[in-house]
């Protein structure tokens, strides 16, 4: 969506957010949805309700589920608490 954002947003956000939403219903209990649907808040503009302040609680949720989650095997993926941290502080020293 990055590439273009006017063109692709429209097209592929509501897809993405209905992923995210099917995902949750399916394992609520999984981080990687909220460290993506933080990922997504906080570089959505703040004007239609993005940015990185609002992003926080999302990741920070992420961030309690990493902290018990366990990968089924070795197979499922396990991805995710590097990136959610390190975009957590990113936002968290933003809104200092």
């Amino acid at each position: 969506m990055s590439l273009n954002p006017m063109i692709s947003g429209p097209l592929y956000l509501p897809k993405a957010t209905n992923a995210l939403n099917e995902a949750e219903k399916l394992d609520p209990d999984n981080p990687r949805i909220y460290y993506l649907r933080g990922k997504s808040t906080m570089s959505t503009p703040k004007f239609i309700g993005g940015g990185k302040n609002v992003a926080i609680p999302i990741f920070e949720k992420a961030l309690a589920l990493f902290k018990t989650f366990k990968q089924k095997s070795t197979v499922h993926p396990g991805w995710g608490k590097e990136d959610t941290e390190r975009l957590y502080k990113e936002c968290k020293s933003d809104s200092i």
